[in-house]
């Protein structure tokens, strides 16, 4: 009597939440969300740096610059965020 007394109870709990319990043992917590990074943009190309050793390495630069510029949000004329 007493066991079914104690079962009846802890099925109570757990139906209204009161209760949790673990369907299995080895369950981690959720890792946490860790902020977004935030890319830092390299310094722009400028022509006197472009010499024959770094050409492919400038070219390269050259390009990330234009899409990052492409994929920027503009803001309008004359209002300021």
């Amino acid at each position: 009597m007493k066991r079914t007394g104690i079962l009846l109870l802890a099925l109570a709990l757990t139906a209204t939440g009161c209760l949790e319990i673990p369907t299995q043992p080895d369950m981690k917590p959720p890792a946490r969300e860790s902020a977004p990074l935030v890319s830092v943009n390299p310094p722009p190309v400028k022509p006197e740096q472009v010499n024959d050793a770094n050409a492919r390495q400038s070219l390269d630069a050259l390009r990330g610059e234009l899409d990052r510029a492409a994929n920027e949000p503009t803001t309008p004329a004359g209002r300021n965020p």
